[in-house]
């Protein structure tokens, strides 16, 4: 075969790979890129460059779908949840199946994206000893508030787990459970729009911050 035909069969075989390709990102979602059934190379290649396109995703084309919420019978985590699912909300009262019964512990992770760039803080209603891990760092524990605050970027992703015993002061939080504020605001409630689930059970959100 010639040098000629030889690029010729190259050229066709790259064009298809290509089309495959956007085949997969056309039919994902805009951000989360969770691609439909493909097979072949086009999938590994396309899901390769969903981690590179995720990039663009922003504050303006990616809203938020919840996070995934756990319920432990006690406070060990290393045991089988009783129940477990994704949730709207940081809620005692919103569960994937029953409510939460006294004695038991919740941990809901996923995703948080910053509502801004800027330093935010953390805060728990008074009386819950939850803990809130941020990108691996401990922000809150029981014995310590989140007084430093954390520097956001626009538009990055940071994963989070929410560790919170199942108590009144929880219970009464309602979706004032986790709230974040700025510089010299109100706390404001981490609201639907800024959690998403973990990367096991969605594609990792992309611009992801490391620490």
């Amino acid at each position: 075969m010639t040098d000629t035909r030889l690029t010729a069969v190259a050229t066709r075989r790259g064009l298809k790979v290509a089309a495959g390709i956007i085949a997969v990102l056309a039919s994902a979602d805009a951000c989360t890129r969770s691609p439909k059934a493909q097979s072949g190379n086009s999938l590994a290649l396309a899901q390769a460059l969903m981690e590179v396109r995720g990039e663009t995703c922003g504050a303006r084309n990616l809203k938020g779908t919840g996070v995934r919420m756990e319920v432990f019978a006690s406070s060990d985590l290393n045991s089988a949840p009783v129940q477990e699912g994704l949730v709207p909300v940081l809620d005692l009262s919103v569960t994937p199946r029953t409510p939460v019964q006294p004695g038991q512990t919740v941990r809901w992770s996923g995703w948080v994206k910053g509502p801004e760039a800027g330093r935010h803080r953390f805060h728990l209603p008074a009386g819950v000893p939850g803990t809130l891990t941020l990108s691996n760092t401990d922000i809150i524990t029981p014995a310590t508030a989140d007084t430093a605050g954390t520097q956001f970027e626009k538009s990055r992703f940071y994963s989070f787990t929410l560790v919170v015993p199942v108590g009144k002061a929880a219970a009464d939080a309602g979706t004032w459970l986790l709230s974040w504020s700025a510089a010299r605001q109100e706390p404001q409630p981490v609201t639907r729009g800024f959690l998403f689930p973990p990367s096991n059970v969605v594609r990792k959100p992309l611009n992801v911050a490391t620490n």
